[in-house]
C-alpha cells in the first residue's frame, strides 16, 4: 500500500514538473515569435532601402575585386598523374604574366599534404608542369605584390588495383549474399497458414 502511494505521487511529481516544462518552452517559443514580428513589422520603408542599398554597395564592391582577380589556366581540365600539362598565368586584364613562380600543393589541407616547385614562367605566361600524384592539388602562382591559386583534380593515369579489387570484392559479397538467400527461401517448405500444435 505504501509503494504504491509512493509511486503515485512520483508520477503527479513527475507529471506536474513535464507540464511546467513544457508551459515554459511553450512560452519562450511565443516570446521569440512576437519578437520577431515586431521587428519585423518596425522596419519601414527607408530603412529597407538603406539594408538593400548597404547590400547592393557590398555586392558591388566584392563582384569588382573578384574581377580584379588574376587566373591560373589549365591546358586540360582534369591533367592526368604522369602526363605534362601547361599552366597559364594571367593577370586582372587576361595578359601573360612571366615570371610568376608556379608551385603546387598535393591534397592540401589533409595530414598527407604535398608541397612541390613547379617552376617560373615564361615571357608567354606559360610554365609546364607533369602532376605526380593522383587527387585534389592546389597550383599556386606567385610574383611580386601579389598570388592566385586554383583547385584542380589529377586523373589516374590508369585506375588503381586496390580500387578494382574493392569493387570485385563488394560485388561478390552482394551477389554472394542473394544467391544464399534465394536459395533458403526456395528449400524452405511452404507456409500451409495451419499452425495446429
Amino acid at each position: 500500500m505504501i509503494r504504491l502511494a509512493r509511486t503515485r505521487i512520483a508520477e503527479t511529481v513527475f507529471r506536474t514538473i513535464f507540464r511546467a516544462r513544457m508551459r515554459a518552452v511553450a512560452r519562450t517559443v511565443a516570446q521569440s515569435a512576437r519578437t520577431r514580428y515586431a521587428f519585423r513589422s518596425n522596419l519601414d520603408t527607408s530603412s529597407a532601402f538603406a539594408v538593400v542599398f548597404v547590400l547592393f554597395v557590398a555586392v558591388s564592391v566584392l563582384a569588382g575585386t573578384q574581377a580584379a582577380r588574376a587566373d591560373v589556366v589549365l591546358e586540360t581540365r582534369y591533367p592526368v598523374a604522369g602526363t605534362p600539362c601547361e599552366v597559364l598565368v594571367q593577370d586582372d586584364a587576361n595578359l601573360p604574366r612571366p615570371g610568376a613562380t608556379v608551385s603546387v600543393t598535393y591534397r592540401p589541407g589533409s595530414s598527407v599534404e604535398r608541397p612541390s616547385r613547379v617552376g617560373t614562367t615564361d615571357d608567354s605566361g606559360r610554365v609546364v608542369w607533369t602532376p605526380e600524384l593522383a587527387g585534389i592539388a592546389t597550383v599556386t602562382a606567385s610574383w611580386a605584390g601579389g598570388s592566385t591559386r586554383a583547385n584542380v583534380s589529377v586523373q589516374f593515369s590508369h585506375p588503381p588495383l586496390s580500387g578494382l579489387l574493392i569493387m570485385v570484392f563488394a560485388g561478390i559479397v552482394l551477389v554472394g549474399g542473394s544467391a544464399v538467400r534465394i536459395r533458403r527461401v526456395l528449400r524452405s517448405p511452404p507456409d500451409t497458414g495451419n499452425n495446429e500444435e
